[in-house]
């Protein structure tokens, strides 16, 4: 196996890596396999990505392969699948990154509504004038709004009735969501959420590359399209 694969979650420390490869030779779109690739295999190398806007506490590495063997029975399904099982796990996947969005949503909420109360204006909470008072509101519409579409992928998900248009809905509204209520409760701290030590500024920052990861919210729409075109 060579090639190089970047941006790869906890690809400092994990033992296998599940990777997607074309066999040599092969037309586009063809000849695509699912390997599942042993970390401690000879000639493959591992680099941090450093310098990371958001999400630090996660390492990210550049993968790369020189000449790695790969026995036969590690490839998933057969010659050719590859991309029907990385459709399958980006589809799991993109409900993963809805909730990790919806975490990040729901802290900022809560930061939201503890500094509204806690801090005064005018000798009465912030929390009381209609413009912060809105902010609030409407990150908590959002915020239930992400869970239900959440909840809805994930039982279908388990009953093994999946639409490949019921994640990408959960994954593209959650994670834009997420960014709307961390711009929110950055506004409402107002300067004390644009400095370093506070709260939400690092989850303005680890908010932004939901929208990127696992297939960017452009990549989103286009499949919830698809889906519903080939549906009539």
């Amino acid at each position: 196996l060579n090639g190089e694969k970047m941006w790869i979650t906890n690809g400092l420390s994990a033992r296998w890596f599940l990777t997607l490869a074309r066999l040599e030779g092969s037309p586009p779109r063809e000849g695509l396999c699912a390997l599942m690739v042993d970390g401690r295999q000879e000639g493959l190398e591992r680099t941090k990505i450093r310098g990371k806007m958001g999400i630090r506490g996660s390492e990210t590495a550049v993968i790369s392969f020189h000449d790695v063997f790969v026995p036969a029975e590690h490839l998933l399904g057969n010659e050719g699948d590859g991309l029907r099982v990385f459709l399958t796990t980006l589809n799991r996947g993109r409900i993963g990154i809805a909730c990790q969005a919806t975490g990040i949503a729901e802290a900022c909420l809560e930061a939201m509504v503890a500094y509204a109360r806690e801090r005064k204006q005018f000798d009465r909470p912030i929390g009381r004038f209609p413009a912060v008072a809105d902010m609030i509101a409407d990150s908590a519409v959002e915020l239930e709004a992400s869970k239900l579409l959440i909840w809805r992928a994930a039982c279908r998900a388990q009953e093994g009735e999946l639409q490949r248009a019921s994640s990408s809905m959960a994954k593209a509204y959650a994670t834009e969501a997420a960014n709307r209520i961390a711009y929110r409760a950055v506004q409402v701290h107002g300067g004390t959420g644009y400095v370093r030590e506070s709260r939400v500024e690092q989850l303005y920052r680890d908010a932004r590359v939901t929208t990127i990861y696992e297939g960017t919210s452009e990549i989103q729409r286009a499949v919830i399209a698809r889906e519903l075109g080939d549906e009539e």
